[in-house]
C-alpha cells in the first residue's frame, strides 16, 4: 500500500541562505579590501607623524631657544648667491680663532688625532653694543671637548663638530626666495665693501638650546653705500 505522504515544502528563505562556508568564501575579497584600506591608512599616518616630528626639535629651539649673534662674512664674494641660496663663514668656524681661545689646549690634549665628526664646544658671551644699526655680535672666550653643566646668563656653549680643518655649526646654508634675490645680492655687495673698510657687514641671529644646537633666525647685513649707515634684516 503506497501512502502519499505530503511533500515537505522547503523555505524559501532558506533555500536563499548560503551554507557559512561560502559566506565565507564570498566574504573573503571584502575582508581583504577592508585590511588593506586599514593598512594603507596606518601606513599614511606613520608617514604624516614622521614628517611632522622631523622639524619638531628644530620648531622648540626656535621658539624657547636663546637668543645668539653671531658674525658672519659670504664665503665666496664673487658668487654670493649660489641659485636659490647662499653659504656664510663664521669667525669661531676658523681654527685660528679657536686656538686663541682658553681650553684649546686641553681640547687637543683629549683629542691628539683630530677626526671629522669630533665634537665641540665654543663658549660664548654677550657684548655690549650702542650701535642701532644692528645687534653686536657675541664674542667667543672659550672652547671645550664636553658641554659645561653651567653657564652665566649671558653665556651660551653652541655645539660644532670638526670638519676637514674647520668647525660646522649647522649654520652655513640658507635658501633666499627669488624675489629678495636681487635686494639681498646688492645689500651683501656693500656689506664686502664694508668688510674692506673694516666695518661690521653681516651678523646671524640664530637660537640655542640647552644642548647646544642651533636654528637660524634672521641675518642683518650693513649697507655703506651712502654717508648715513643702515642695515637690513632678513627672516630664514
Amino acid at each position: 500500500m503506497k501512502l502519499n505522504l505530503p511533500k515537505t515544502k522547503q523555505s524559501s528563505s532558506f533555500s536563499n541562505t548560503e551554507s557559512f562556508p561560502n559566506y565565507l568564501i564570498t566574504s573573503q575579497p571584502n575582508i581583504t579590501k577592508v585590511t588593506a584600506t586599514c593598512w594603507f591608512i596606518i601606513i599614511l599616518l606613520i608617514q604624516t607623524l614622521l614628517i611632522v616630528m622631523i622639524p619638531l626639535p628644530a620648531l622648540v629651539t626656535h621658539l624657547t631657544g636663546k637668543t645668539v649673534i653671531l658674525k658672519a662674512v659670504p664665503v665666496d664674494p664673487y658668487n654670493l648667491l649660489r641659485g636659490y641660496s647662499m653659504t656664510l663663514d663664521y669667525d669661531i668656524s676658523n681654527i685660528n680663532t679657536l686656538q686663541k681661545l682658553p681650553g684649546w689646549q686641553q681640547l687637543i690634549q683629549q683629542n691628539p688625532n683630530w677626526q671629522t665628526g669630533m665634537n665641540l664646544y665654543v663658549i660664548l658671551q654677550q657684548q655690549k653694543y650702542d650701535s642701532k644699526i644692528m645687534p653686536a655680535p657675541w664674542k667667543p672666550i672659550g672652547v671645550t671637548s664636553k658641554r659645561p653643566s653651567s653657564l652665566p646668563s649671558n653665556q651660551v656653549a653652541l655645539k660644532g663638530h670638526y670638519n676637514h680643518g674647520s668647525v660646522n655649526f649647522g649654520l652655513d646654508t640658507y635658501y633666499i626666495p627669488e624675489e629678495q634675490q636681487q635686494q639681498i645680492n646688492q645689500d651683501l655687495f656693500h656689506a664686502q665693501q664694508a668688510r674692506q673698510e673694516k666695518a661690521q657687514a653681516i651678523v646671524v641671529e640664530i637660537k640655542v638650546n640647552p644642548q647646544g644646537k642651533a636654528v637660524p633666525v634672521s641675518m642683518w647685513v650693513g649697507n655703506t653705500s651712502n654717508q648715513r649707515k643702515t642695515s637690513r634684516k632678513y627672516r630664514f
